[in-house]
């Protein structure tokens, strides 16, 4: 009521450099806002005024049901959001988890009216929703179920003082009603009823009991089914789905976080390992679908290759086997009857748990402050679920050890990773296409539960169908008539005769990349190492090392924060990258195909490496690498204790350099399955890119296709990727490494000195010079190769467009799925963008300024006009 003009708070944000956002998820709505700190008691002053004393006015009620409904039909195009539909529509109907979470043009203004006049019903409706709204806001939004949090500068008696005074208004005008609900309103009473469907998620509420959305009498009783889901984007994937126990009450003991950290693992011995090995995944990740206080959906996502896809059943076979591995081993390590066994399968468990604890401990110690927009929230909705004590550490197992293992838990929930307690879903095109050539008597005699279905909000096809008895009991690990085929013991089970090519599976080895000192730098100044310096400005990094021909290392010693951590970026710069030098003039030239063997060979190299670094990725070190026009760049962070090591050892592993000193004894990353499993992905990506994205990222791609790209587009691209062999990617390979004007270009900053630094950089260059070197003699060539006449220029470019002159882009957008268009406007300054001082003069510095702020103060009224009030 203080501030009634519908865009006040974001034009006030705007104006003193903040921003706004809100969100939904299944308990929670979240709404957040940053500004400059000097003015954020007026913007809290706005902001409370949401809660206090809104107004909901009819027509900015109608206005914002077009826009609910505006951002459900982008949904519809999303695969993500189109799965997730899919599986609502297996849950039990009376079931929380069942309902329609994002609301439409059709859910929204459902009118009680029976008038025949349209322009009264319309009216009705607009009542009858404004009504709802007011009545669902009275239920919900009410003093006990608020946590506020406001991140500043200022002191705590200062923020504390802003907010207090202003939200100590609102009223719980509910308790009043509910004094005597015979005094409920239709629409009052349908609110007060949906209220319970959902359990409390309040720390201070005792636990539900065990109610999962998903049972197997759902589905004519009886488990696994298979679920076959067409996509839009091309992708083969393959999901497992175990309804389990809510863990919302031990964030610190949740043996959901165990298998999941297990069953997700990438390393040696895992079933990641075992199906990459075959031929059969390009990625897998576990953890929880769903996490609410009466259920936890427990959820094994595998995309497959294209051999894989033929193969699911034995992927499905394989991932039940690591399963029972895990539970076999919690039982024989709290129950086993041999000593020796019982002992080494609890000494594995506890070894695993206590790194998990460890890592998890050291993280929350050594990990920086977040930005106070994010910051904010998260803290908000932790404080709900965990109360104001434990809501920064829960979940971060700062009092855990190997001794506090969860072992009873553990073989509670593993029992339960069974195909009888398994939903199986197929979602690809070929999958698709499979199931709909099939006949099945199933489908025909029972059709109200099994066969091609159609859910209701998205108005998509799904199919659902038992599965054969007989592969039911192998993936138990038996056959038929209930007779073992599987060798089990605690700590390994072997490949079966049906998965000859899938290796054994074990519990993981003791993680060699765990930092084994936090130390900070000996060259920090001994202020700096007492606590983070917000305040202090960064200074730039140094020129330390500057060799023609070898390449430039930067260095920067962080004094500001202060923590255990370095990041290195290295750029090997060279043209062959994405050129070819030209046979006439001499000059190199940009080629579509050398580009993308470019790029599918990172992508290989990436591939390849998984599982040997899986372990550096749990112990907080970071790494990827990617083709850009400058090169080829490789990047790693994290703890410094041993990130010099995980570099230097990716480097040696792309350059096949051995130890010792001997020349060519790696084993090459370029096999066949890796290669197969990047082509086939880069392909798809290409395949169905305009098929699957919305409008406005269509738009995006042709404007940067005329502005700044060289490769001609997604078609030229495909082609390329299609003609690439493992003997051309070889050949592009060598090339790279042959190439004798290649430079290192290094940037090392963080907790590592200048010494350090200087040292890993000369154990850098030495091992490409040795590639390039070994490479080159080899080859026949010179090793000081002639300068080309005209020097190759790195680096990104655009095109410039002529003063005064538009261009107009108008295409039809090629995904049948989509309802909504785009309009991108894009314009182009002549003078070039500031890229520093000694790079880039005054004026550049002044032109990129002015357009930063023309775009934060265009922001703004753009969206209120567009948004806001003509609900485009």
């Amino acid at each position: 009521e203080a501030y009634p003009g519908e865009n006040t708070y974001k034009k006030y944000l705007s104006a003193h450099g903040g921003k706004s956002n809100a969100a939904t998820s299944m308990s929670y709505t979240t709404y957040k806002f940053d500004v400059l700190a000097e003015h954020c008691e007026q913007a809290v002053d706005i902001f409370a005024g949401f809660f206090v004393q809104p107004l909901f006015t009819p027509s900015g009620t109608s206005r914002e049901v077009n826009a609910v409904d505006s951002e459900n039909s982008k949904n519809l195009t999303t695969d993500i959001r189109r799965r997730l539909q899919i599986l609502k529509a297996l849950a039990d109907p009376n079931h929380h988890f069942s309902k329609f979470s994002t609301g439409n043009a059709i859910t929204l203004p459902a009118s009680s009216s029976t008038s025949t006049d349209e322009e009264k019903e319309e009216e009705d409706s607009a009542n009858y929703v404004r009504e709802a709204l007011l009545a669902f806001h009275a239920r919900h939004y009410r003093p006990e179920n608020m946590v506020i949090v406001i991140v500043g500068p200022q002191s705590l008696d200062t923020l504390e003082e802003w907010v207090v005074p202003r939200f100590a208004p609102m009223i719980d005008r509910w308790s009043l009603k509910q004094k005597d609900t015979t005094s409920f309103t239709e629409i009052e009473q349908l609110i007060n009823d949906a209220a319970t469907d959902a359990p409390e998620t309040r720390y201070d509420k005792p636990l539900p009991p065990y109610h999962p959305a998903f049972q197997p009498k759902i589905q004519g009783g009886s488990w696994p089914v298979l679920l076959t889901t067409l996509p839009l984007r091309s992708m083969r994937k393959l999901v497992l789905l175990f309804p389990l126990p809510s863990v919302r009450k031990v964030p610190d003991r949740s043996p959901v976080s165990i298998l999941s950290h297990l069953l997700g693992h990438e390393g040696p011995g895992s079933s990641f390992a075992a199906l990459q090995d075959a031929g059969y995944l390009s990625s897998l990740s576990t953890g929880s679908r769903i996490a609410a206080p009466d259920q936890t959906l427990l959820q094994i996502d595998v995309s497959l290759t294209e051999d894989g896809e033929t193969h699911w059943t034995k992927v499905v076979e394989t991932l039940f086997q690591h399963c029972r591995l895990l539970y076999q081993t919690a039982l024989t390590a709290r129950d086993g009857k041999d000593e020796t066994e019982r002992s080494a399968a609890l000494n594995d468990l506890q070894r695993m748990w206590g790194e998990i604890s460890s890592l998890n401990s050291m993280n929350f110690h050594q990990t920086s402050p977040s930005a106070a927009y994010s910051f904010a929230p998260a803290l908000a909705q932790r404080i709900v679920g965990y109360g104001t004590e434990q809501c920064i550490s829960a979940g971060t197992l700062l009092n855990e050890s190997a001794e506090t293992l969860p072992l009873d838990e553990l073989i509670e929930f593993s029992s339960r990773l069974i195909p009888s307690n398994c939903i199986v879903e197929r979602c690809s095109k070929g999958a698709w296409e499979e199931q709909m050539n099939k006949t099945s008597e199933e489908d025909s005699s029972s059709s109200s539960i099994f066969g091609v279905k159609r859910e209701k909000w998205y108005d998509i096809e799904y199919h659902l169908s038992k599965i054969d008895p007989v592969l039911v009991r192998t993936w138990e690990g038996g056959d038929i008539n209930g007779n073992k085929t599987v060798q089990e013991s605690s700590s390994t089970i072997e490949g079966e005769s049906s998965l000859s090519l899938i290796g054994p599976l074990h519990l993981p080895r003791p993680n060699r990349y765990i930092p084994r000192t936090l130390e900070l730098c000996p060259d920090l100044p001994d202020e700096a190492k007492l606590g983070p310096r917000i305040e202090k400005e960064i200074d730039p990094p140094n020129l330390i090392v500057n060799q023609p021909g070898t390449g430039r290392l930067w260095h920067r010693l962080d004094d500001r924060y202060a923590l255990p951590k370095s990041s290195l970026s290295i750029l090997l710069r060279s043209a062959t990258v994405e050129n070819v030098k030209g046979e006439i003039d001499n000059t190199w030239a940009y080629n579509v195909d050398t580009a993308m063997q470019s790029q599918i060979l990172t992508g290989v190299f990436s591939d390849a490496l998984a599982q040997e670094t899986y372990d550096a990725s749990l112990a907080g070190l970071h790494w990827s690498l990617y083709k850009s026009s400058a090169g080829i760049v490789l990047n790693c962070s994290g703890y410094s204790d041993r990130l010099p090591d995980l570099a230097i050892q990716l480097l040696k592993d792309f350059f096949m350099v051995g130890e010792e000193n001997k020349d060519n004894d790696k084993e090459s990353f370029l096999q066949e399955s890796h290669f197969t499993s990047t082509k086939d992905r880069a392909i798809r990506g290409y395949k169905s890119f305009f098929q699957s994205r919305r409008a406005d990222t269509q738009a995006m791609y042709f404007r940067d296709l005329l502005m700044s790209s060289l490769g001609g587009g997604n078609e030229k691209s495909l082609v390329a990727a299609e003609s690439i062999t493992l003997e051309s990617l070889k050949q592009q390979h060598k090339r790279i490494l042959m190439d004798a004007d290649k430079e290192l270009e290094c940037l090392f900053s963080g907790n590592v000195s200048e010494k350090d630094a200087k040292s890993f950089f000369e154990n850098a260059s030495d091992i490409v010079k040795k590639a390039t070197e070994r490479e080159v003699s080899k080859g026949g060539v010179t090793f000081d190769s002639a300068r080309y006449v005209q020097p190759w220029i790195p680096g990104p470019f655009e095109r410039q467009l002529n003063p005064g002159e538009d261009l107009e882009l108008h295409f039809t957008s090629k995904n049948t799925e989509e309802e909504n268009g785009a309009v991108l406007v894009t314009y182009q300054s002549h003078v070039p963008g500031y890229k520093g001082e000694s790079l880039s003069s005054k004026e550049s510095l002044k032109s990129t300024a002015a357009i930063r702020l023309i775009c934060h103060m265009l922001k703004e009224p753009l969206f209120d006009e567009l948004r806001t009030k003509q609900q485009l």
